[in-house]
C-alpha cells in the first residue's frame, strides 16, 4: 500500500512538473509597441517581450524550426527540448 501511495504522490508531482515546464508561444504579431515577436536573425535566448516583469518572454526555436516569443508556462526561458508550437510560415521581418 505505501508503495502505491508513493507511486501516486511521484505521478502527481511528475505531471505538475511537466505542465511548468511547457513551453508556450507568445507572439503578438500585431502589437505595435515593436517587440513581442522574433525574427531570424535575432539570437535565441533574448528578451522579446514583458521585459522585467514576471511574464518576461523570449525567443526561443519552435517545434518547426521557426523563432518565436515563447516562456515556460511557470515562468521564465522554456526548458531545453521543450519547444513552442506556432503556425507562422516564416520568421523574417516584413
Amino acid at each position: 500500500m505505501k508503495v502505491v501511495a508513493a507511486f501516486l504522490v511521484f505521478q502527481a508531482s511528475w505531471h505538475i512538473a511537466l505542465a511548468y515546464s511547457e513551453c508556450t508561444n507568445v507572439e503578438e504579431p500585431e502589437y505595435q509597441g515593436g517587440d513581442r515577436q522574433c525574427f531570424d536573425y535575432d539570437e535565441v535566448g533574448m528578451v522579446c517581450g514583458w521585459d522585467g516583469t514576471p511574464d518576461e518572454a523570449y525567443c526561443e526555436v519552435s517545434d518547426n524550426g521557426l523563432l518565436v516569443c515563447a516562456r515556460k508556462k511557470g515562468g521564465g526561458r522554456c526548458d531545453p527540448g521543450t519547444k513552442p508550437h506556432t503556425d507562422k510560415a516564416h520568421d523574417r521581418e516584413l
